[in-house]
């Protein structure tokens, strides 16, 4: 799947800033998962998160390598790569920043279920590769 987002809900260019205090870790979300504005931490999403080997264990997200932010673009390597993910349908994509205080760790964006972005997908127990826009808007930005 190719995937860009813009921040959801927009905590703007200061969360961009700042996440390179944590680790950015990748979750797919399940078909039962219901979009809202309120769900603003890892703890929101948590019980519908599938991370490396099925786990919705925080530090168990797939981790977007070399990240960097720049005038509120965030980007990092092209593809990131959920591994072993279990067979099931994913209608969304979560990046939060594990800061690894607690599951009340931010999320940085929410790419929604978006036939354009190829969401949503159904797995079969293999790894997801996630490639990442290498446009100007990267992974994600707070310009529009």
């Amino acid at each position: 799947m190719t995937a860009t987002a813009t921040i959801v809900p927009v905590t703007g260019k200061l969360m961009l800033d700042t996440i390179l205090s944590g680790k950015p870790r990748v979750f797919l979300l399940d078909d039962t998962y219901v979009y809202s504005a309120t769900h603003d931490f890892f703890d929101d999403i948590k019980a519908k998160a599938q991370g490396n080997n099925g786990s919705s264990t925080r530090g168990n997200g797939a981790e977007i390598l070399n990240p960097i932010t720049t005038g509120g673009v965030f980007s990092g390597d092209a593809t990131t790569t959920i591994q072993n993910v279990p067979a099931g349908t994913f209608s969304h994509v979560a990046v939060i920043n594990d800061d690894a205080s607690a599951d009340g760790t931010s999320r940085i964006l929410m790419i929604s279920n978006d036939a354009s972005l190829g969401l949503p997908i159904t797995t079969d127990g293999r790894d997801v590769v996630i490639t990442w826009d290498t446009g100007a808007k990267k992974i994600c930005t707070t310009q529009s």
